[in-house]
């Protein structure tokens, strides 16, 4: 694991307890990123963000401000400050071993973000938010 950090981030997410759902939130997100005049998205990478393994805020970290995506039903919208963590790269194996990963690094962390393109290889950020 190497030490990081995350810059700040503005993340449009849906929130989920079942990860095979991530594509149809994707589009969900896509749909409202598009549609809006003043949000772009910062990449391609589809972002999971999470405390556990149990729930998971799926989405896009974009650039730009809708106050409109506050009245949205079901897409929220999160700012994170900068923080430092530690950044794992890994293929892809099964979700087993992704669960088993981060359930053990949450073991130092509270928070994880993770990044992907496609399920080739995830980039995982582990790090502690301040309450």
């Amino acid at each position: 694991m190497e030490k990081n950090k995350l810059l700040n981030r503005r993340f449009i997410y849906k929130t989920t307890t079942d990860l095979i759902e991530y594509l149809r939130i994707i589009e969900d997100v896509d749909l409202l990123i598009n549609e809006s005049m003043q949000l772009d998205p910062l990449s391609e990478n589809c972002v999971i963000y999470g405390e556990s393994v149990q729930e998971f805020l799926v989405g896009r970290e974009v650039v730009g401000n809708d106050p409109n995506v506050k009245f949205h039903e079901t897409i929220k919208i999160k700012d994170f400050s900068e923080v430092e963590g530690e950044k794992i790269v890994s293929p892809f194996s099964t979700k087993e071993e992704l669960f088993e990963l981060l359930k053990t690094n949450l073991k130092h962390f509270s928070n994880y973000r993770l990044s992907f393109v496609t399920l080739d290889e995830v980039e995982l950020f582990f790090f502690n938010l301040e309450k």
